[in-house]
């Protein structure tokens, strides 16, 4: 794998990690639409990632089978076919530890991670009030409010 594979990996990774974390929960949440893991990584600039590399990256970690991405579930009432939902998966994270990638991108996965909780923090009531949506059976109004509290947040979750 190439360093913009590797590191939109330790991203996932990096995400999945701070929501855990901060809530408590041991859930493994999706996050939806690639421009949420986009954000974190064209906000940091330490990687010169075009949009295209970008999802050259998400093809490849797809193809590779460490991460889950598809189309985002109909229960979530999506209207845009083209938003996927994605995680980390079982294999991303054995991939990342017998690679030895937090040590290599030490100092990239810090800068993902402190951002990734400020963010979490600035939008802490929005989480919270997600993740407790996520956590109930998704209908249409529970569907609603999810897409809802994710229009105003940059680092969207499903479940």
């Amino acid at each position: 794998m190439d360093d913009i594979c590797n590191c939109v990996l330790i991203t996932l990774y990096a995400v999945d990690d701070v929501i855990r974390k901060n809530t408590g929960k041991s859930y493994y949440y999706y996050i939806e639409d690639l421009n949420s893991i986009y954000y974190v990584l064209d906000s940091l600039q330490f990687l010169e990632i075009s949009k295209e590399e970008f999802e050259m990256g998400i093809f490849k970690l797809d193809f590779s089978k460490l991460i889950y991405k598809f189309t985002c579930a109909k229960k979530f009432c999506v209207e845009d076919e083209s938003v996927c939902q994605l995680r980390i998966n079982s294999w991303g994270r054995e991939y990342i530890k017998c690679k030895d990638l937090l040590k290599k991108y030490q100092i990239e996965y810090l800068r993902i991670r402190e951002f990734v909780d400020k963010y979490y923090f600035e939008k802490k009531t929005l989480y919270d009030e997600i993740i407790e949506i996520l956590l109930c059976q998704i209908d249409e109004k529970n569907a609603s409010k999810i897409c809802e509290i994710n229009e105003q947040l940059r680092i969207k979750l499903l479940s």
